[in-house]
């Protein structure tokens, strides 16, 4: 079993790219920050398990607690970031805009973890021929925990699998089929080998849902691959959209200060993106009455066309 270890250092290292390459793809995408903090947890996970899974003899059973409670935090942590995930796939970002819930996806995790710490859920790490072994305490937190797992896990596949049925984007349903059948298997066979086969008495197999991530890591890595998965989102569709636009694209919130500007916009008034942002539209006209109009008229939500002006450049031309 020496090659456990080198498995697991795989699978972290492997988890670790595809959470910093998909955030890197679309840093501002809610999706993107999900999925990462989801892989993340994965890598996490792998990391403790490349010293518990060890059939190294010189390593201490010290060491194992403590490399037990840093993968803890990953595998009591991605049910609720596979949730996360599975809201802003499905497009529920608006749940994870509300502090009521986000505050209660992070203080579960982070009762599990403090009790994880107390020795309220996995105790007595038992060498084995593969590395070491933990079991889980016959508690009530250990059967909260499987609570937990087991309905936030379900409600993720739920979620997922019913946007696919429901989108028309066929790119969407063959993305949601994808995934959820990871999550799936990836799921089912982890649990029968870290709690099925231990709550059965047997303990000759070593705990692998971790490695069996890999499933899921495949299947996210494919859909990117095929069907560019986390990769064109739409923030990212519209900002090259208005990229490419030859027209000037200002555009505006309510109080009419700028959001953003297109590159035609910057390139002709001579101004850098950041000099703009932010600011009142009005630094952009010379026209007194036109500006005050202009700005009733987007306050009021009223449709603004045809009016004639002439837009002011950096350089007051």
């Amino acid at each position: 079993m020496i090659i456990l270890p080198f498995l697991h250092l795989f699978g972290f290292l492997t988890c670790v790219f595809l959470a910093v390459f998909v955030f890197y793809k679309d840093t501002k995408s809610i999706l993107n920050w999900t999925c990462s903090i989801l892989l993340l947890c994965f890598a996490l996970w792998n990391f403790g398990d490349i010293i518990i899974q060890n059939p190294d003899r010189s390593i201490t059973k010290g060491t194992v607690e403590i490399m037990q409670n840093i993968a803890s935090i990953g595998w009591l942590s991605f049910a609720s970031a596979i949730l996360c995930f599975s809201l802003a796939f499905s497009k529920r970002e608006k749940l994870l805009k509300k502090k009521w819930f986000l505050f209660f996806v992070f203080i579960v995790p982070l009762f599990f973890i403090y009790k994880q710490w107390t020795n309220c859920i996995t105790i007595n790490p038992i060498r084995q021929s593969y590395g070491w072994l933990y079991s889980w305490t016959d508690t009530i937190w250990t059967y909260l925990f499987y609570v937990y797992y087991s309905l936030f896990t379900l409600l993720s596949i739920y979620f997922i699998y019913s946007y696919g049925r429901k989108t028309k984007n066929i790119n969407e349903k063959k993305q949601a089929k994808i995934i959820s059948l990871s999550v799936i298997a990836s799921l089912i066979l982890g649990t029968l080998f870290d709690v099925v086969f231990q709550e059965l008495g047997i303990y000759g197999i070593p705990t692998i849902a971790d490695l069996l991530i890999f499933i899921f890591a495949i299947g996210l890595f494919y859909a990117i691959i095929k069907y560019r998965f986390l990769i064109i989102t739409p923030a990212i569709a519209a900002e090259n959209i208005i990229s490419a636009m030859e027209e000037f694209l200002i555009l505006l919130n309510q109080e009419g200060n700028i959001i953003t500007v297109n590159k035609a916009t910057l390139v002709s008034l001579q101004y850098e993106q950041n000099e703009l942002e932010g600011k009142s539209v009005t630094i952009l006209f010379q026209e007194d009455n036109f500006k005050k109009n202009l700005l009733e008229k987007i306050k009021k939500e009223e449709v603004i066309k045809n009016h004639d002006s002439n837009f002011q450049t950096k350089t007051g031309k």
